[in-house]
């Protein structure tokens, strides 16, 4: 576990920092990358909410692109990252949605400022519910998506009707193809020797939508268990009591959720009556 933490003390050290750019310049250059893109379409943000880019022509009308992971992303990481996160998200955001079909079911785990975006967003949609949610944690939250090779789709009300499914079966087949893509959760009496550390795969981040079977993990354990999940494609799992060693290690996991491009959450998790609780 000392070895876990001093690599990834040693990994956040040597990242440096962009030069500040403000969001108005950040905006504009991406823009310019949009409609060199697209030049089918017009791109165009208001000076009170530059990074919120409303899109017209083109197939695209009345579709909204936000800006701000990619921006405090780049804020945080060397110059060559975000150029290489610059192009790859201006080639896939008006890739078309995937399919509302069963088998793209899936459960997504995000934070608090994601949910908060989706319900800012679903508040100008027509369509009700907008998208579907459980809270699981403080500032975590399960909901409900579509996969694709290239794009994750919120699920709304109108692809269950498309699929002829309830919301309860909905839920219940996304978390039975989303678990089925991810590892199974750490095995109790592997804990008590070393962390769990699961990265890579798309979707490991959905681990912890498992409730019933972290509590049985939590039983196992006791109140010493904790887990990051920084990213889709990086969990964290191991024990440590209260003291300064946690406290510096929640340090680090907030400095590395600043350095990655989609961070879920900046917080160590303890796992207390079903749900996910910050450790303060």
């Amino acid at each position: 576990m000392k070895r876990a933490i001093c690599a990834l003390i040693l990994l956040l050290a040597s990242r440096p920092a962009l030069a500040e750019t403000s969001p108005a310049q950040f905006a504009g250059e991406m823009i310019a990358r949009l409609k060199a893109a697209h030049p089918e379409s017009i791109f165009a943000n208001e000076g009170a909410l530059p990074l919120q880019v409303t899109v017209k022509g083109g197939g695209h009308d009345g579709a909204q692109i936000m800006l701000y992971r990619i921006y405090d992303y780049c804020r945080n990481v060397p110059a060559e990252s975000c150029e290489a996160s610059k192009a790859d998200f201006v080639a896939k955001v008006l890739v078309p949605l995937p399919e509302a079909r069963r088998e793209n079911l899936r459960v997504i785990v995000r934070g608090a400022d994601y949910y908060d975006a989706a319900q800012q967003q679903g508040s100008k949609e027509k369509r009700q519910p907008w998208f579907f949610a459980r809270k699981i944690g403080d500032d975590l939250y399960e909901i409900l998506a579509l996969d694709s090779p290239t794009q994750i789709a919120l699920a709304n009300s109108a692809d269950l009707k498309r699929m002829r499914l309830r919301p309860e079966a909905a839920w219940s087949l996304a978390r039975t193809q989303t678990w089925q893509a991810t590892p199974p959760l750490p095995d109790p009496a592997s804990l008590l020797a070393e962390a769990a550390v699961f990265e890579g795969k798309e979707y490991v981040g959905s681990m912890l939508a498992d409730t019933q079977g972290w509590q049985a993990v939590r039983e196992a354990i006791g109140p010493d268990l904790f887990v990051t999940v920084t990213s889709d494609q990086f969990v964290m799992v191991s024990l440590m009591a209260e003291g300064p060693g946690l406290d510096r290690f929640a340090e680090a996991v907030a400095a590395d959720c600043r350095g990655a491009e989609r961070c879920i959450s900046p917080h160590v998790y303890r796992f207390e009556q079903g749900m996910w609780v910050i450790e303060k």
